[in-house]
């Protein structure tokens, strides 16, 4: 009997505990959070990013500061935005403040970590500035190598760094030199730089470029007749022995100086690149080398003729990809959390939303195609390939050009007269 009681108590258990173990809907081990700011994923739906906190810091005119300014707003609506805020950190050109390079350079020389040197704004043609600026460090032991897999959007880029600077910063505009010119009075517009030579020859008083050491404008002008004459790799070189091989590029720009434009009976090269434009918006020339946002963002702004329009020649005046850069010495670089908020911006510039924003507040080229963006884009930059300029990297030889252009160009304001 007692046999039978047991057997019979074995078979209700049997039946009960099963029962009580499927009412039981917790787990044995709950889920770790993932670390940094990408959601892990829970019995009830991925995770929410840490918040964190980004300081961007960014240096140039004031229309760079009201973009920056437009950008982080905009940002702040997205879904990223509800949990990452961007603190911007803005140093105006010009004002005699220790730039930002210098900051930069400084914080590092000092053994300096754990900064707020977040991310940076940085051209491409800026980052050896950054060596330079830590007694020849490398791009390595300042920026953080990036991981462009964690960015959506980066697949939408048209250009991106040269291999030398790759993975050092995701770039989210374009700026470079190209041909201005006034569409009322150039008819025949030059689409190579000989033709712009041609141009020059046939139009005399009616071109003129900066002084070298006045803008980029001027200068890249100059540049490119000088290594008109050198291997196309040149350009990437800081080798002090390609000076010698600028004096075929000198000989051209002497026999072009009379054709410039003049004033009081002598050839004159503007100080400035604004003191360039000034002469094309008053219609004293009809043709000029110039930054195409700058041009640009003031015939958005009205203070340009509509007239005023922007071309590239082949090849093309020297630019630069301007990008964003995390640094060793930010928090990026020991916060998984603020990496992912830098990840989180980085890719948000690269969206159409930014871009348009980019175009739209100071005439910004746009690195992503432009069939993607607002409509004005196109009337915007006319028939300027946004593709089509050289990154010139040619390190302490910009201060010997410059020299040398005082030397042997800039005397012959005084001893030649002009032509026609």
């Amino acid at each position: 009997m007692k046999k039978k009681l047991i057997i019979a108590v074995l078979l209700v258990c049997a039946l009960v505990l099963p029962l009580l173990a499927a009412c039981d809907n917790t787990p044995a081990t709950s889920p770790t959070p993932s670390s940094g700011g990408t959601p892990s994923t829970s019995p009830t739906g991925p995770a929410e990013p840490t918040p964190a906190k980004v300081t961007l810091w960014s240096s140039g005119g004031d229309n760079c500061r009201v973009t920056w300014e437009a950008l982080i707003a905009d940002f702040a609506k997205t879904d990223a935005g509800k949990y990452y805020t961007i603190d911007l950190e803005f140093i105006v050109s010009g004002t005699g403040v220790v730039t930002l390079t210098d900051r930069v350079g400084a914080a590092i020389e000092a053994g300096q970590t754990n900064t707020d040197f977040d991310l940076l704004d940085v051209g491409e043609d800026s980052l050896g500035n950054y060596t330079a600026a830590t007694a020849g460090g490398t791009l390595e032991e300042i920026f953080l190598k990036l991981d462009t897999s964690k960015l959506s959007n980066f697949d939408k880029l048209v250009s991106d760094y040269g291999t030398e600077n790759q993975g050092y910063g995701v770039p989210y505009r374009a700026t470079a030199v190209v041909l201005a010119y006034n569409k009322d009075t150039v008819t025949n517009v030059p689409t190579t730089f000989d033709e712009v030579l041609d141009w020059v020859k046939a139009n005399p008083g009616r071109v003129a470029y900066t002084v070298p050491e006045g803008g980029g404008g001027g200068r890249n002008f100059a540049m490119t007749a000088v290594y008109k004459f050198l291997p196309d790799d040149a350009i990437k070189s800081g080798d002090a022995s390609n000076i010698d091989k600028w004096e075929q590029g000198w000989q051209l720009l002497t026999e072009l100086h009379p054709y410039f434009y003049r004033s009081g009976g002598k050839i004159v090269y503007p100080g400035t690149d604004t003191a360039t434009l000034e002469l094309l918006g008053n219609k004293e020339i009809d043709m000029c080398s110039s930054w195409a946002d700058q041009l640009l963002s003031q015939v958005q702004g009205g203070t340009m003729p509509k007239a005023l329009t922007v071309t590239t020649v082949s090849p093309g005046f020297g630019g630069s990809l301007v990008g964003l850069s995390a640094t060793t010495i930010g928090h990026a670089a020991t916060d998984e959390n603020v990496l992912a908020a830098c990840y989180a911006f980085m890719d948000y510039t690269l969206s159409v939303d930014a871009q348009n924003i980019l175009v739209g507040t100071m005439a910004a080229m746009p690195v992503v195609d432009t069939a993607t963006l607002s409509a004005n884009v196109g009337e915007l930059f006319g028939a300027a390939d946004l593709t089509n300029f050289r990154i010139f990297t040619i390190g302490d030889l910009n201060t010997q050009f410059k020299l040398l252009w005082n030397e042997k160009i800039a005397p012959l304001c005084e001893t030649v007269k002009p032509v026609g």
